[in-house]
């Protein structure tokens, strides 16, 4: 239940100031500053309105604990009963959990209690769930080996979930109880427990250790569209490999660095195809294959839009290329073979990644539209279809922003702007869907950023300007967060 606000906030907090660290970021690895002696240093995630955390401080007066709560509503009444209680070994802080990572060093902290968070019941929300195991993976990296997470819900489905994750995160789990309070009150209890014993709901608990650290983040980026994101220039330009970014091949389940040429050229049926090498065997090849490598072997935008990514992002970069030439957008809607190729190749990519990394955050990104501008499809008909593509892979595939890189002209004429207006006006409207970059359209009339042999497409060149703007953009939102 959403807490109604407080009219007097602000002078209540600042009653409490001796309690309430306002700038956590600079105690980030000096947390014990604060208490030199202190026992161990504990974090409780979602502490609501404090009683559990102002009881077990005053029980554990040796132990430094740090109180989270994003809400400052509720997280001001645990500040005036720490106030209240004369407590020394307690402060609290104003954070989204999601940026523990900022506020903590590595193996700073010995334990972290989650208590009754929110269970998020639908299945689409299930990674905004603090037991998901992108946020598993953060505190599994502030804890220090050994240390211990104590997780506390009535909800029996998040607690089932919790376990799996538990388990996929490599957390040792311990003293796990589906009726906590079964033989009477056991430990201290939240507000919100106490309601739920009065009512005869379970309680569900489990204690998780810390026996391995999750390996070095990595961002999937899948790159999706038709032939300037397949890549059709006219040479290749450069084939070193991208230092920290890594190609997933689907064909043989590897990873691989990122260099030109990239892609992988897939039959319908699944099967290896053939990469272009000449105009002639277009027609042919765009009925045999759901998938395209960079044509001829020559330059794509994937490397530069690589680089630029991380040095913004400073985060290593899995590249999904699912891409083919020729196509309306109608070829990648759900229920299509196209749509399959790109959730198929993204979830195993995924697979293999947690093998060896945290994968934080899973983007698509988005080049196309000259063959619906060729078809006169409406930009009504592109903005309802490209809403319909972003909402399915942000569930079936988990994705954290749809980003687009505008389409450049290739009609010439008002079909063009028919799908630049959809494609400006969908990410104007849709909080979720970024626009990158916009320099398409500006390439178009300089040659030197278009391929001299094929109409409509960029050249070498300009796929690697395009790639560097689109690929520093999409770095600096994932940055700032």
């Amino acid at each position: 239940m959403r807490m109604r606000k407080m009219k007097n906030l602000d002078p209540r907090m600042e009653a409490c100031s001796e309690y309430w660290i306002r700038e956590p970021q600079t105690y980030k690895g000096h947390w014990r500053d604060l208490m030199p002696q202190c026992r161990e240093l504990r974090v409780e995630v979602g502490c609501g309105k404090g009683k559990f955390t102002v009881e077990t401080a005053a029980a554990e007066p040796d132990i430094l604990l740090i109180a989270v709560e994003i809400v400052k509503d509720a997280m001001v009444i645990g500040m005036e009963r720490a106030k209240e209680m004369g407590l020394k070994n307690v402060f609290f802080i104003s954070m989204d959990v999601a940026k523990i990572e900022d506020f903590f060093a590595r193996s700073e902290l010995d334990l972290l209690y989650i208590n009754f968070c929110d269970p998020w019941p639908r299945s689409k929300n299930a990674k905004r769930r603090l037991t998901y195991h992108t946020f598993l993976d953060k505190y599994r990296r502030v804890l220090k080996m050994g240390g211990q997470i104590h997780f506390k819900t009535d909800n029996a489905k998040l607690f089932e979930f919790s376990l799996e994750e538990f388990a996929l995160c490599d957390l040792e789990m311990r003293n796990v109880t589906r009726d906590l309070h079964k033989d009477g009150p056991v430990g201290i209890m939240t507000g919100y427990e106490e309601k739920f014993y009065g009512l005869g709901t379970p309680i569900n608990r489990c204690e998780c250790i810390v026996r391995s650290k999750p390996a070095d983040d990595m961002d999937v980026i899948v790159f999706c569209g038709q032939s300037n994101m397949q890549g059709q220039s006219e040479t290749l330009s450069e084939s070193e490999p991208v230092q920290n970014a890594y190609e997933y091949k689907w064909l043989t389940n590897k990873l691989v660095p990122v260099k030109n040429p990239v892609g992988e050229s897939i039959r319908y049926d699944g099967s290896e195809g053939y990469m272009l090498t000449s105009n002639d065997q277009i027609p042919d090849w765009l009925e045999d294959h759901v998938l395209g490598a960079a044509s001829y072997g020559h330059t794509n935008l994937v490397p530069s839009f690589c680089r630029a990514y991380i040095e913004q992002s400073e985060t290593d970069v899995l590249a999904v290329h699912a891409a083919k030439g020729s196509t309306v957008i109608a070829h990648w809607l759900p229920g299509t073979d196209g749509y399959r190729a790109i959730v198929e190749k993204t979830q195993a990519a995924i697979r293999k990644a947690r093998r060896e990394h945290t994968v934080c955050k899973i983007y698509v990104v988005w080049l196309q539209g000259e063959s619906d501008a060729i078809s006169g499809n409406s930009k009504e008909y592109y903005k309802e279809k490209l809403a319909e593509l972003a909402s399915a892979l942000k569930n079936d595939l988990a994705v954290d922003r749809f980003a687009i890189i505008r389409v450049g002209r290739f009609t010439g004429d008002a079909r063009d702007q028919a799908i630049i207006d959809a494609q400006d006006e969908i990410c104007e409207e849709h909080e979720d869907l970024l626009m990158l970059t916009k320099i398409a359209t500006e390439l178009n009339s300089k040659p030197e950023f278009m391929n001299p042999d094929v109409h409509g497409h960029y050249s070498a060149k300009g796929l690697e300007v395009l790639g560097r703007a689109a690929g520093g953009a999409l770095g600096k939102a994932r940055k700032n967060g």
